[in-house]
């Protein structure tokens, strides 16, 4: 019976363990998986920083820092946030509709490294955007005419580099639905 109870036991102890360290490496941000590269590669330029902490430019051929050396070629990186933004749509003291937003950032070759430690900042300018849009209207029912679009994307944009003025380049959105309460 105990042998039952604690092979039971054992099994969902390590069924659980593994999970956690399975979603522990999928999170893992790619700055850290960066930084652990290069410190095995040698004299490595994209390594070097200033006296800022901020790292060095993007190599000749356009691709920007972070991730392995394959990425540094393709292109640009983005920043993406773990969890969708959602936004209350108010009509007098009763909540309408709810916006789901999945938006990521594109960023270039001057973004700090350690970015994904800025996620909590810009959550919060965003987050304080939405709600400011949603309270002037932006998300009634005309939400996917282009000039609302726009001036949702620069208002986003605007929010994400008031908290790091340099190395985000353009706010990409993703997925936006609105669900009527």
């Amino acid at each position: 019976m105990i042998k039952k109870i604690l092979g039971s036991a054992l099994l969902i102890v390590s069924v659980v363990g593994g999970a956690v360290a399975a979603d522990f490496v999928k999170h893992r941000a790619p700055s850290e998986e960066a930084s652990h590269d290069k410190k095995k590669s040698k004299g490595d330029s994209h390594g070097k920083t200033d006296k800022k902490g901020k790292a060095g430019k993007k190599d000749k051929k356009g691709g920007s820092k972070g991730g392995d050396d394959a990425s540094m070629i393709d292109g640009p990186s983005y920043l993406k946030f773990k969890r969708q933004f959602v936004v209350p749509v108010m009509k007098g003291k009763e909540i309408e509709a709810l916006v789901i937003m999945n938006l990521n950032y594109e960023l270039d070759g001057s973004a700090p490294d350690n970015i994904y430690s800025f996620e909590p900042k810009l959550r919060d300018a965003i987050v304080r955007e939405l709600l400011t849009l949603s309270d002037k209207g932006i998300f009634g029912a005309d939400l996917t005419t282009p000039q609302n679009y726009e001036k949702l994307r620069s208002t986003l944009l605007e929010a994400g580099q008031q908290v790091i003025p340099e190395g985000i380049r353009d706010v990409l959105i993703l997925d936006i639905a609105r669900q009527d309460q």
